[in-house]
């Protein structure tokens, strides 16, 4: 197994972090509404190892899930003098975001929750929600908020959870978000992988909110989950990890999502490649758990690892330069 060395610059963080979660969406992509019998079935029982074409290309592509990180990045790129302001340029590249989903070529499965909240023109916040949705749909964006807001981590994890809840209000939706944004500052900052998401779970304990409980948890069951020698790790997602109390996980809400990511890379951290496929092989929302490990991924090692493997396979990043810039400007005019 190649070892890759961690990213020495913020700027490789960051590029890292929008690139390889391009990445993790553009792997899932392909597989997202299957179940992991079907996976193997199709790709072998290893599952997908390498970005296929889906929606109608003939090449692999982004989602939704990245289209809205973009949005993110550009709406929180936007000068402001607070928090409020901040947010509501977030929201309005989001509207703007909502508006190319008119175009077939651009609609790459839009969350419903994503889009209902968006066509109803109002802000949500965690004070005041929207709806009672604990869908994905907020942590999948999130990442560039952590990068933007690095050398404020606690600030990061509050804007992470309001940009989340600008469209998804359960806890089980915002926490998680907050969460990603948070641990991404701290790895801007520092902090390892492991030290990074520490660092996060101490902060809930600080807290000691009752509506995070059921996301501290679904992160503490992420990496004890049982894994004898031999295991098929789509089977131990599907029956230990992503599974919320109703039985329908697979990473479709937040909490469940953060869990599958955290497994694969808690799992298998010096091999990002392969923490990035075990995130997206099993029953459920591939792409986004895909995406959430490859940001966290990309923020250690920067994008060495992610180009390595592009360039074997002959795949390329579907808004790779518009990542990358994005990536740079957030870093550059962080704070």
């Amino acid at each position: 197994m190649t070892k890759f060395a961690r990213a020495t610059s913020l700027r490789d963080q960051a590029v890292g972090c929008m690139l390889a979660a391009a990445y993790g969406d553009m792997l899932g992509a392909a597989v997202e509404f299957l179940s992991w019998r079907e996976i193997k079935s199709r790709y072998g029982d290893n599952g997908i190892q390498v970005p296929a074409p889906s929606f109608g290309f003939d090449y692999p592509v982004i989602t939704d899930d990245t289209q809205m990180a973009i949005a993110t990045a550009v709406g929180i790129l936007i000068p402001n003098n607070s928090v409020s302001q901040m947010l509501g340029n977030i929201w309005q590249a989001y509207l703007d975001w909502y508006q190319t989903q008119s175009d077939p070529d651009e609609s790459r499965a839009p969350g419903l929750t994503c889009t209902g909240s968006i066509r109803g023109g109002v802000m949500g916040s965690t004070v005041k929600p929207l709806n009672d949705s604990s869908g994905c749909g907020g942590i999948m964006r999130v990442h560039p908020v952590g990068l933007k807001l690095h050398t404020n981590p606690t600030l990061a994890f509050e804007v992470g959870m309001e940009t989340a809840a600008l469209t998804h209000g359960s806890p089980n939706a915002y926490v998680p978000s907050g969460l990603m944004a948070m641990a991404i500052a701290h790895q801007l900052n520092g902090k390892t992988i492991q030290e990074s998401w520490q660092a996060t779970w101490q902060y809930l304990q600080m807290r000691m909110i009752p509506e995070y409980s059921e996301v501290m948890h679904r992160m503490k069951q992420s990496v004890t989950a049982c894994i004898p020698d031999g295991a098929d790790l789509g089977e131990v997602i599907d029956s230990q990890v992503g599974l919320s109390d109703n039985g329908q996980g697979g990473g479709w809400y937040g909490h469940d999502a953060l869990a599958i990511a955290l497994f694969a890379v808690s799992r298998f951290w010096n091999n990002p490649i392969r923490a990035i496929q075990v995130a997206v092989n099993h029953t459920g929302d591939s792409d986004s758990t895909g995406s959430i490990a490859g940001a966290i991924l990309g923020a250690h090692y920067g994008a060495e690892f992610l180009l390595q493997e592009l360039k074997t396979h002959g795949v390329e990043i579907e808004r790779h330069s518009e990542l990358e810039d994005l990536a740079d400007q957030l870093v550059a005019r962080g704070s």
